[in-house]
């Protein structure tokens, strides 16, 4: 092989030979001066070319080619000058003339790769692309650690389609000792994600094995195409081993926790965030979101440790909305009625019309069980007519020992409005809790007496006094056979299941569907009735996910499919649904979805997540808590376990 000029000085140019002329023994002075000035001017080249100054950088490197036109290395480097100045004609001609000099000069072959590739782009000849894949097969061969080359056949390779060619490339180069085992898998990744394959780029990154930290870019990559394709259990799962390799990384444990978090799995989603925080504890968003995941595991006394320590400016309407929870689930309802509202005091226009109404019930009742009926009244007198607000405010005059007047401003406004069967429904109501259900149901009967439509008026007072826990009262006072009328079915039907009066509730069931297959209402509840009485749970099953499919939206559709799924012996499958309908439902919602999500991890051995739900479930429920707290003693008394 003809060698160049580095050796000469500290071995960095090869021996420089000056032709003709030159004696074999020692060199002279005059030789040796030729070969200091061609050193000197190679530098300088290499200065000028790093400065951009590539027509000076040119005249050095011919300069030392006439004092020795062999030396292939610098010919090499010439051809990568002209390239840079845009003279592919001389670019190329150098490289051919130092490949003839020695056939691994692996500076020309990558010139010549990068002019025949730009060539074929423009001229689409497939002689160009073979001959330059050539050049840089034989680069990785002259030099199997040069990542450059590894590269860029890879992409070369993709670009054109032939991926299976360029992964036996990528393959071969990740397995190469000295070379980032990542780097060939990430080229190629990025280049089916320029071709719009994403697919194909998630399976590719799914399917490599790199060990170690070289996978953390492949994983990075991995979950940021997770997250676009809005899979989260693959970007968790990525997110999951990524974090295995940094595990001081904050944002990263922070990623897997909202993940998590979205997935419904706010167990889960507890440790990650904990370790994110334990990290960056001052950071105010991990902080908020660690509350937040707290407060659906109905943990508020550690969640408002947490959210007490935010500062004024990151107190925000979400984080007065966890703070209020987390106090309910305490049962601290004067802080939480407060937090209430300093919430709606941050509310703009808009959102004060569409959520102000309803915050400010939810405040005006936790002052009440805070003791505070004076200020649940005084919220209460700007609130509109409904039911609800009249029990609530029948509630406080209770509390006040102020019952008769209460009573005499119902009286007064059933007067005004005497055919507002929701006014009529809270007068019995109070009736039941006065005189006791005969005489409520007396007085109901003597109040829609005569009425016209009055079956479906009793329907309609039995269904709130059933919703109000007098559902056995409420089926006292229906009357009459609905027939065909839909309404009045779906009115009895509830009435009769909330009174467990399955019988009566599943002809009307059955009726409703007779009428009308695709009512996804009545599919639901029938088919949780055919469950949990012990009916066929394939025809539960069925209409259970007919109901799903068709609002997939509804946090109770998904509970009672989960519920019916988990009763088939398909516990496993169930928790997804359990767990998206925790995601979606409502506080009221919540104690029954949780509790069903503990029987399903205690039925799989889980037990430490089983606890962990029916501890949430008694942070939500309005009763029934001793059930659950027998369930959790029970499970404890087991002894120690996942």
């Amino acid at each position: 092989m003809r060698t160049c000029l580095l050796a000469v000085l500290a071995s960095l140019l090869p021996t420089l030979s000056l032709g003709a002329g030159v004696s074999d023994g020692a060199p002279g002075a005059t030789e040796l001066a030729e070969r200091a000035r061609a050193y000197e001017l190679y530098l300088e080249a290499g200065s000028l070319s790093a400065e951009g100054e590539n027509q000076e950088a040119r005249q050095r490197l011919e300069e030392v080619l006439r004092l020795d036109p062999g030396a292939n290395v610098v010919r090499a480097r010439l051809a990568r000058v002209c390239l840079a100045d845009g003279d592919t004609v001389c670019a190329e001609n150098e490289a051919r003339r130092a490949l003839e000099i020695s056939r691994d000069e692996i500076e020309a072959r990558k010139v010549l790769a990068e002019i025949l590739l730009q060539r074929f782009q423009a001229e689409r000849n497939p002689e160009q692309l073979e001959e330059g894949l050539s050049h840089l097969e034989q680069c990785t061969r002259i030099d199997p650690q040069d990542p450059w080359a590894w590269a860029v056949r890879v992409r070369v390779l993709g670009i054109e389609g032939r991926i299976e060619e360029a992964e036996a490339v990528a393959a071969t180069a990740a397995s190469t000792p000295g070379l980032d085992p990542a780097a060939p898998w990430m080229a190629l990744a990025r280049v089916l994600l320029g071709r719009g394959r994403q697919q194909e780029a998630v399976d590719l990154l799914e399917r490599v094995k790199v060990d170690g930290q070289a996978a953390a870019p492949l994983l990075e990559l991995l979950a940021e195409l997770k997250a676009g394709q809005q899979d989260l259990e693959g970007q968790a799962r990525a997110l999951a081993k990524l974090r295995q390799l940094r595990p001081e990384d904050a944002t990263v444990a922070r990623k897997l926790g909202m993940v998590l978090a979205e997935l419904g799995d706010f167990y889960g989603a507890v440790e990650p965030l904990r370790s994110a925080f334990a990290i960056r504890a001052d950071d105010t968003v991990i902080r908020r979101d660690l509350a937040g995941v707290l407060v659906r595991l109905g943990r508020g006394e550690e969640a408002i440790k947490l959210l007490s320590g935010l500062p004024e400016v990151y107190r925000t309407p979400h984080a007065y909305m966890l703070w209020a929870r987390a106090a309910e689930q305490i049962r601290d309802f004067g802080l939480a009625a407060s937090r209430l509202e300093m919430l709606v005091e941050r509310l703009g226009p808009k959102e004060q019309r569409s959520f102000g109404p309803s915050l400010r019930h939810r405040a005006a009742r936790d002052w009440l069980r805070a003791g505070r009926a004076d200020r649940t009244l005084e919220l209460a007198a700007d609130f509109d007519e409904s039911p609800e607000t009249w029990r609530l405010r029948l509630a406080a005059y209770e509390e006040l020992s102020r019952r008769s007047e209460g009573l005499s401003r119902l009286e007064a406004a059933i007067a005004a409005t005497p055919d507002d069967l929701g006014l009529i429904s809270v007068w019995i109501d109070e009736r039941v809790a006065v005189e006791g259900p005969e005489a409520a149901l007396s007085e109901a009967r003597r109040l829609l007496k005569g009425r016209a439509g009055a079956d479906r008026a009793y329907a309609s007072v039995s269904s709130a006094l059933a919703a109000w826990g007098h559902a056995d009262l409420g089926a006292r006072l229906l009357q009459g056979e609905p027939g065909d009328d839909l309404g009045l079915l779906r009115a009895q039907a509830g009435v009769y299941f909330a009174a467990r009066r399955f019988e009566e509730a599943e002809a009307r069931y059955r009726r409703i569907l007779e009428l009308a297959p695709e009512d996804d209402a009545a599919l639901n509840d029938f088919g949780y009735l055919l469950a949990i009485r012990g009916g066929s749970l394939d025809e539960a099953l069925r209409m259970c996910r007919r109901a799903v499919e068709l609002r997939p939206d509804q946090p109770a559709y998904m509970d009672s499919l989960g519920w019916v799924l988990h009763l088939s012996g398909r516990s496993e499958e169930a928790l997804h649904l359990l767990r998206s309908a925790a995601l979606s439902a409502s506080d009221a919602s919540l104690a029954e979805i949780h509790e069903h999500l503990g029987d399903v991890y205690a039925a799989l051995g889980r037990r430490a997540r089983a606890i962990a739900e029916w501890q949430a479930a008694r942070s939500y429920a309005e009763g029934g808590q001793r059930q659950l707290e027998e369930k959790i003693r029970a499970l404890e008394d087991t002894g120690s376990g996942p």
